[in-house]
């Protein structure tokens, strides 16, 4: 019997509100019900002058979530059978990976989870270029869909506890709260940013050549603000080590085993949406 490993990138839509919207839509859609018209929908976007399609799967298959492929053309340099003396040919075919979302509205609600597949692409570029493709295809509607990875905390715990004293430079960049109800100072300040100077992404830069400290109040509020899905990290100590929360991505791996076909199906998948959405 094989054993399939699939592993899953997961990743945080944001909705922000438009300031300057399509005033013949109303009355606005929940973010749920906008995630389900945008994402039911077949689109065509380039990725580093590569063309991918996405293919929505029928919403009946699972309400819950929303399933569907991303996928692109791909040429293979083939051999022929022996009959035709091995002779080389190219076959032409596509190559798709998985992506599996919860629109709902929760405290864990609007994640992604992309199908890691480097064939295909890089998750975070595939769902990055999926979601550039409806912003630019809905310009007037209730919202701006942002999306950003699901950050491993500990990876960024590590570094700094491996660099303690020693870090000059710390990095955030923050979307602006969307969905999450979080009422700390950090919160209430992107809040404020978002409203009235309509800010969709804050940066936080903070250096110090003699080494910054992290064990605080405020970074803590940072990262776990971060880890949700509404930043990134980054961080450069003084002998020149990075750290970067964009490589360090949460991830589901499922390890099932599969009797004949091994490549994942959305039937076989969607049994196991609850495994996929959460975090390793």
């Amino acid at each position: 019997m094989v054993r399939v490993a699939e592993r899953f990138d997961l990743f945080r839509l944001s909705l922000l509100v438009r300031q300057q919207r399509d005033a013949f839509e109303e009355p606005d859609p929940t973010r749920e019900e906008y995630l389900r018209r945008v994402f039911g929908e077949k689109r065509t976007f380039s990725f580093y002058r590569t063309v991918f399609h996405y293919v929505p799967e029928d919403p009946q298959a699972r309400p819950d979530v929303l399933m569907g492929r991303i996928g692109r053309a791909l040429s293979t340099e083939e051999n022929s059978s022996p009959d035709e003396g091995f002779r080389e040919t190219t076959h032409a075919g596509w190559r798709a990976v998985t992506i599996v979302i919860d629109p709902k509205h929760h405290d864990d609600g609007q994640k992604v989870a992309v199908e890691v597949n480097k064939q295909v692409g890089k998750a975070s570029g595939l769902i990055s270029g999926l979601v550039e493709a409806i912003n630019d295809a809905n310009p007037h509607t209730a919202y701006v869909v942002e999306v950003a990875p699901i950050i491993n905390a500990e990876s960024f715990w590590q570094f700094a506890a491996k660099n303690k004293g020693m870090i000059t430079k710390l990095t955030f960049e923050f979307v602006a709260p969307n969905m999450f109800g979080g009422t700390d100072d950090l919160s209430e300040e992107l809040r404020a940013f978002r409203q009235r100077e309509n800010a969709e992404k804050v940066t936080i830069a903070l250096q110090s050549n003699e080494g910054l400290e992290t064990n605080t109040d405020r970074t803590r509020e940072a990262v776990n603000y971060a880890v949700q899905g509404c930043g990134m990290i980054k961080a450069r100590s003084k002998s020149g080590k990075h750290y970067d929360s964009s490589k360090t991505n949460a991830s589901s791996k499922l390890d099932e085993p599969a009797d004949e076909d091994t490549r994942p199906t959305l039937v076989r998948l969607a049994s196991l949406v609850g495994r996929i959405l959460a975090r390793e």
